[in-house]
């Protein structure tokens, strides 16, 4: 994925809630017989997102004017993915418009859920981070200046430990300004760096090589395969098409490589199974086995369904794991970095002692 400026400083965002709402409710207003025009005016009035809202408006004013809804909803590819115009197209055109925007809402909702319990397994790694970055920040501005003018005074010997803390500790009192800056350009680099291609890359290889981590994308992007080419197929999207849209699903570059590949695997005769079997790294033999037997039975959209509820529980399970292996981790690290201030601060106060 290419770096814009234009879309990294643009504020306009959807939630992923927000188009759950939006596909379950577009739905169940056309299944009760309310004109397509009509339902997306509704949704308009009860949205409260402004950015959303002005999208829809714009979508509306396109179909009063006989355009389709899939044509139209390709024109805002940032607030409507691929999955959104192909499901609808589909719908289009088999004339299940309803019924496709039902399973566009479940396909979110699961997307939804995944995300939800992820950021929820992260949340307490991040503020147990956070807050030991705080105190100290707040040990060097205000509790290591008292101490190192007491050791100064007495002319106390001080070790490479707490020369390095109070190197520290006068870095922040007189350079504040250039710390702040220095944390802000360094995170804004990293998000610009995240967002070129080679950085996601870089970001994606490492996801993958990181133990407790890599086994959780695995799953996390084996689930969004098969969930959402198993909607794709039910509503009778080509399987071509549908590994195209895929493609676009999962987040992982490694993982959009492989199912580029089995496109073109599949345009020259050969089986799905076997471009997945191909694949065994990153797709466990489980799922091409899955597959295979969707081909043979000619029930592809049920199998991958029921293979995406199997790694949907196994992202929820791994994710409590992962939790139960961070804190301990975490736990560790900071009794490291108490053990490592105690005795950069107690050393020189032991020597103090012993002077007089």
């Amino acid at each position: 994925m290419k770096f814009s400026y234009k879309e990294f400083f643009s504020f306009s965002f959807v939630p992923l809630r927000e188009k759950v709402a939006f596909a379950r409710n577009l739905g169940a207003m056309l299944s009760a017989g309310l004109p397509l025009s009509r339902a997306l005016d509704v949704i308009v009035r009860q949205s409260g997102n402004k950015s959303f809202k002005k999208t829809l408006e714009k979508i509306g004013g396109e179909v009063r004017k006989g355009r389709t809804l899939s044509d139209t909803l390709r024109e805002f590819p940032r607030v409507f993915p691929p999955l959104f115009p192909a499901v609808i197209a589909a719908g289009e055109e088999s004339g299940s418009l309803a019924q496709s925007f039902a399973s566009l809402a479940e396909q979110l909702e699961r997307m939804y859920a995944l995300g939800r319990k992820l950021r929820g397994a992260l949340i307490y790694p991040i503020i147990i981070i956070l807050v030991m970055i705080a105190i100290a920040i707040l040990m060097l501005i205000y509790v290591v200046p008292e101490l190192s003018s007491t050791f100064a005074e007495f002319g106390v010997a001080i070790p490479a430990s707490t020369r390095a803390l109070i190197y520290s500790s006068n870095f922040l009192q007189n350079h504040t300004l250039l710390f702040i800056f220095s944390v802000l350009g360094a995170i804004a680099v990293f998000i610009i760096f995240s967002r070129t291609r080679f950085g996601g890359r870089v970001f994606d290889f490492c996801a993958l090589h990181i133990p407790v981590l890599r086994e959780i994308v695995r799953d996390l992007n084996s689930a969004r395969t098969a969930r959402t080419l198993g909607s794709l197929t039910s509503a009778g999207v080509p399987i071509v098409a549908s590994l195209g849209v895929v493609s676009d699903v999962v987040q992982n570059s490694r993982y959009r490589a492989v199912l580029l590949s089995a496109r073109s695997a599949v345009e020259k005769g050969q089986t799905l199974s076997s471009a997945f079997a191909n694949a065994g790294s990153l797709y466990q033999p489980y799922f091409s086995e899955m597959v295979a037997s969707g081909e043979e039975t000619g029930k592809l959209g049920e199998m991958l369904k029921e293979t995406a509820l199997f790694y949907e529980a196994e992202v929820e399970q791994k994710t409590k794991n992962f939790s139960s292996v961070v804190e301990p981790v975490l736990m560790v690290g900071v009794g490291i970095a108490a053990g490592y201030f105690a005795y950069a601060m107690i050393l020189p106060m032991y020597t103090l002692m012993n002077n007089v």
